[in-house]
């Protein structure tokens, strides 16, 4: 066998000290390693440097009077952005000087070659550019001067001192945009990008008020400080207004956390009573601040218009809020149990009061905490009246009940009388009393609070239940296979009850503030409040559902009231007002002796099918309103005279009778009436109430006055179409309505 032997070559040890990185360096590592050398990197210059066969030194001196080597060790030294180097003694190793700040590729073999080789050369110079030196190419080179006139001064001066006047308008423009897009997306309760616009627009905000402040005098010297003054002055105010309802928001979902929250510990009912606090600072700020804005806000720019309304508007809810904030505070904070009815009041079944009540509720407050609510069926209380009480007649004679029951106990058009017959009835049935005071909601008063919530979903009955579907979803659930004494219509309601509660934290709080004005504002929704005070200002917002007592609200010349108040009965147990159209129309003809007479038509579609669940029939009980000292000259349905109808006078002069509609019919009720008034020489008031009857739609209303050619109109409350003496005015009856004229009489 041949024997084959082989050196094998040991691997060198090369060693890198450099305190920088220099872009040639990794150039040098690869080359190094083709030289099948072992590479080390140090950016400080070690105390012995025996373990190594090659030191390459980067743009370092080295004391060698400090450095443990010896003569097999091979330093080189690579200096760079030098022309020459001159060492000092003593010194050790070789020296490569580099012009430049960098080394080429092909310049680090010339540099290994250097290194490794045994030449008694100690020194290599590489001369090569500096990157860091800027080349001014000549087109930039200005070859002569700039020189500027007096003149050519004055302008530059000027333009200058001009353009810094004008500077604030730039970031003021960026300011208003991104707080009218802020303003949008709070509109949508988008409050992620409200809060990211808000903060965008407040740093445009400063800075141009920063600046406009520096140039403000010379707007005041020249009398055009008034227009950036109130632009500022309106974002200044919008700005503060978004920044608190942001944070009256968060506030008030936690106070809401804190309400629902049973068995609360001592700190937590003090962090509520806190909150609460802090939040009616932040409501009343919210609205001092809107009131400044809708002052400040242009009235001739179109884009304000809606604005300014929907301002209004929320102006006006956050105004009754916060007269409303302490008496509710108040509630809330009672030690004692503050027990509250609930009337559930089906208007598809249309009653003086709002509807048939179906269901009643308790609701249970004490200590900041929202304790309970019950939901009871009324045949739960009803079938254990006992004793007789006598039943207003138009229930004995339509509806065969000899006796009257809490489901029958709102046939006045007066809320507070029926929660007067509502608790004594209780009272009398099962025995509940001592209740603070009551609240009535309409079928659509509910649906308007679903629409805060989407889609609302019942596992007990695996239903999903919106504000589109509700009245169905109930009617099938509540009266198919009904009987008194039933629970389904108690269960359901009731697991509709608990699971609004459930999901009030996530619903748009937004949403249920405006539906629940909403609901008041148009008598869905009424309370009662047995403390008077709260009361008095209940009455005053038009949400207690009282009949209203007319008294002139001012005084001009003569006063002269009029008042018309009618309202429906449905007596023929069925839920048919659910399509029933209705309409009113008044003509109104002044004499030129001054007394007023009416010719009041008011118009019933039936547009329901006859024997088809809810539909049929519409039989109905009316009644109306009308002043005291009116004369009745004539009753009729579609041209024929109804004779037999009940006439009483008492506060007003109350009229009531019988009619129906048979379904896909119309119905024209006609009543043609006198008003003896004082409409005296000179300058008189004319004063018209007309109210809307609880639960019931909004009905159109038009109004027509024909005036003598004796009487001149000086001034109306309303928008009405004016000719030739003759006033034409078209509205939806929403909502209570007061019309004012004032008249002059030659």
């Amino acid at each position: 066998m041949k024997l084959i032997i082989e050196e094998l070559e040991e691997k060198q040890k090369i060693l890198i000290i450099s305190t920088r990185k220099y872009p040639f360096l990794d150039i040098l590592k690869n080359n190094l390693k083709k030289l099948n050398s072992e590479i080390y990197f140090s950016s400080l210059i070690p105390k012995s440097i025996q373990d190594f066969d090659y030191c390459f030194v980067i743009n370092e001196k080295v004391n060698f009077k400090n450095l443990n080597y010896s003569k097999k060790n091979h330093i080189v030294h690579i200096f760079l952005k030098k022309s020459r180097f001159s060492p000092q003694s003593p010194f050790v190793g070789k020296i490569v000087i580099c012009t430049g700040d960098f080394i080429r590729e092909h310049e680090i073999e010339r540099i290994l070659w250097f290194s490794f080789s045994k030449s008694d050369e100690k020194q290599l110079l590489i001369n090569n550019p500096s990157l860091t030196k800027k080349h001014i190419p000549p087109a930039l080179i200005f070859p002569w001067k700039i020189s500027l006139s007096f003149k050519s001064l004055i302008i530059l001066v000027i333009s200058l001192t001009m353009l810094f006047h004008v500077l604030f308008i730039l970031p003021l423009i960026m300011a208003s945009f991104y707080s009218y897009q802020a303003y949008n997306s709070l509109k949508k309760e988008d409050y992620q990008s409200t809060e990211i616009l808000l903060s965008q627009s407040f740093r445009a905000y400063y800075l141009a008020r920063l600046l406009y402040m520096k140039v403000r005098p010379t707007y005041l010297l020249f009398s055009i400080a008034l227009f950036p003054d109130t632009t500022i002055d309106i974002l200044d105010k919008g700005l503060q207004t978004f920044q608190q309802s942001l944070s009256a928001k968060k506030n008030g979902e936690y106070i809401l956390k804190l309400l629902l929250k049973k068995g609360k510990t001592e700190t937590e009912i003090n962090e509520t009573k806190l909150r609460m606090q802090n939040i009616q600072k932040q409501l009343a700020s919210i609205e001092d601040n809107l009131t400044g804005l809708v002052q400040k806000l242009p009235l001739q720019f179109n884009l304000t218009t809606n604005t300014k309304k929907q301002l209004l508007e929320t102006i006006d809810g956050l105004h009754r809020l916060n007269k409303l904030f302490p008496h509710i505070t108040g509630i809330l904070q009672n030690p004692d149990e503050q027990k509250f009815l609930l009337f559930f009041a089906n208007n598809m079944e249309l009653r003086p009061g709002g509807g048939f009540l179906g269901s009643f509720g308790i609701l249970r407050i004490w200590n900041y905490t929202v304790e309970d609510i019950e939901i009871h069926d009324v045949y739960d209380a009803d079938g254990q009246l006992t004793a007789h009480i006598e039943p207003p007649m138009a229930v004995k004679k339509y509806l065969n009940q000899p006796h009257l029951f809490l489901r029958d106990s709102n046939f006045s058009a007066d809320f507070s009388e029926n929660y007067e017959k509502a608790k004594f009835l209780l009272d009398k049935e099962i025995r509940l009393r001592d209740f603070n005071g009551a609240i009535l909601l309409t079928t659509n008063a509910v649906q308007n609070i679903l629409a805060a919530f989407g889609n609302i979903y019942l596992p007990d009955f695996k239903e999903t239940i919106n504000k589109d579907n509700f009245y169905i979803k109930t009617q099938l659930r509540t009266e198919n296979d009904f009987f008194p004494g039933s629970i389904q219509k108690k269960s359901f309601l009731g697991t509709l009850a608990r699971q609004i509660i459930i999901q009030l934290e996530q619903a748009s709080f937004q949403k249920i503030a405006k539906n629940v004005k909403k609901s008041l504002d148009e008598k869905q929704m009424v309370i009662f409040f047995e403390e008077t005070n709260l009361q008095k200002l209940v009455d005053s917002f038009y949400w207690s559902g009282r009949v209203i007592q007319p008294k002139c609200s001012y005084q001009i010349g003569s006063c002269n009231i009029d008042y018309l108040f009618p309202y429906d009965a449905n007596v023929g147990a069925n839920k048919v007002n659910f399509y029933i159209q209705k309409s009113i129309n008044d003509l109104i003809n002044i004499s030129a002796d001054g007394n007023i007479s009416h010719k009041l038509t008011i118009m019933y579609k039936n547009e329901s099918y006859d024997k088809v669940f809810p539909g049929g029939t519409y039989k109905n009980y009316f009644q109306i309103l009308l002043p005291k000292n009116s004369a009745i000259k004539q009753v009729t349905k579609n041209g024929v005279t109804i004779d037999e109808f009940i006439e009483t006078n008492n506060e007003y002069k109350q009229l009531g009778f019988y009619f129906e509609v048979e379904a896909q019919k119309t119905a024209e009720i006609q009543i043609q009436y006198q008003l003896k008034t004082d409409l005296s020489k000179g300058k008189s008031l004319f004063q018209y109430v007309v109210q809307k009857q609880i639960g019931s739609s909004s009905p159109n209303f038009s109004m027509e006055i024909v005036l003598p050619q004796n009487f001149t109109i000086v001034n109306q409350n309303f928008s009405p179409l004016v000719k030739d003496n003759r006033m034409l005015y078209n509205t939806s009856l929403s909502t209570d309505k007061i019309f004012f004229i004032e008249i002059i009489r030659n």
